[in-house]
């Protein structure tokens, strides 16, 4: 079973920029974080529009989904996430996150994206523990659900990129 690192940026009313420009700058964050990331259309796994309850055919200026892998040219999150060895310690998704809640705090400083719904999923699953965070907070929040003997839990959090000034 594969495992995705998912979800929809929950776009600005009034965007400043286009939505191409927007994504440009996106991708750029993701990449300077040694993160890939498919955006919209070009998310090759449908597995993902179904995890995030999107419909990959209607376009919907107000979201914007995406899928965050290790590598520009992976189409999953295994090497994010996979939880095998997290008995071992938790160095790799604790990593993970980091440069996951790093590149949060970036796409907020856009002004153009007000909330990132981020889904932690093995496979399929259509039920989500559900939390909220703030990039600050992001981190030690997973990690709580994550440190427990079940290891990657189906999670949802709705992470409010613009809940505190970034300095």
């Amino acid at each position: 079973m594969s495992y995705f690192l998912c979800g929809e940026f929950v776009l600005n009313q009034k965007v400043s920029t286009d939505t191409a420009s927007l994504a440009f700058d996106l991708v750029s964050y993701a990449a300077s974080r040694k993160l890939g990331l498919q955006l919209g259309p070009c998310i090759i796994q449908p597995v993902v529009f179904e995890i995030i309850g999107n419909n990959r055919t209607e376009r919907n200026d107000n979201f914007l989904p995406f899928l965050i892998t290790e590598s520009p040219i992976s189409d999953v999150s295994d090497d994010l996430l996979d939880m095998d060895d997290l008995g071992a310690g938790t160095e790799r998704i604790n990593n993970t996150l980091e440069r996951l809640r790093s590149f949060l705090e970036s796409v907020g400083q856009t002004g153009n994206v007000s909330m990132a719904k981020v889904f932690f999923s093995e496979g399929y699953d259509d039920r989500y523990v559900r939390i909220e965070a703030t990039p600050k907070t992001f981190v030690d929040q997973c990690m709580k659900l994550f440190s427990t003997p079940e290891g990657l839990v189906s999670l949802q959090v709705d992470v409010d990129v613009k809940a505190e000034e970034i300095v």
